[in-house]
């Protein structure tokens, strides 16, 4: 819960726009928790297979680093969305209440520029393993399906940042008044 200082310094919803991209973000967390529950689960079986038959799952390694993609990408723009990053805010507390939204609209347009380079290069990896119908090494399964969801959830990280952006520029307007 956030308190009633960074509410009033948070940014302002966008509309339909910040509404659909919810919808996405909460579909990309729900995905994200699966495959955690489906890696958990898969770590069990290799232990248990191991154990009893002393055999190991084929591709065991090659399945945990696809999925790892998933898990550690698909929920990032949920995450900012929900403010539950990890965050210093050591700057912000010591500002005044008018200029903090700004200092958050500026981090955010920072972000905006670091993240649109890893757009712009996963797409590029995307697209480059799809032609060369890129495989893992044990099993040959393809890479491209786990680059192109890095690439869409970077996306909408993007998009979440920008819409951070704006509504910490509509705050900052409302609060100089």
């Amino acid at each position: 819960m956030l308190s009633e200082t960074e509410e009033s310094i948070g940014p302002k919803p966008v509309g339909p726009v910040d509404r659909v991209l919810a919808a996405m973000e909460n579909a990309l967390g729900g995905l994200a928790a699966l495959f955690i529950f489906a890696l958990m689960m898969l770590g069990v079986g290799q232990i248990g297979i191991r154990v009893i038959w002393r055999y190991p799952i084929p591709g065991y390694i090659d399945i945990v680093e696809l999925l790892m993609a998933v898990v550690a990408f698909a929920a990032v723009g949920y995450a900012e969305r929900l403010r539950a990053h990890i965050r210093m805010d050591f700057m912000p507390g010591a500002m005044p209440e008018r200029w903090k939204p700004a200092y958050e609209a500026f981090l955010s347009l920072i972000s905006l520029v670091a993240v649109a380079f890893l757009v712009y290069a996963t797409w590029f990896s995307f697209h480059r393993s799809w032609m060369l119908g890129d495989s893992s090494m044990d099993i040959r399964a393809p890479l491209w399906p786990a680059k192109l969801l890095l690439f869409t959830a970077l996306s909408m990280l993007w998009l979440r940042l920008l819409l951070s952006m704006i509504g910490f520029l509509r705050r900052w307007r409302e609060v100089s008044r």
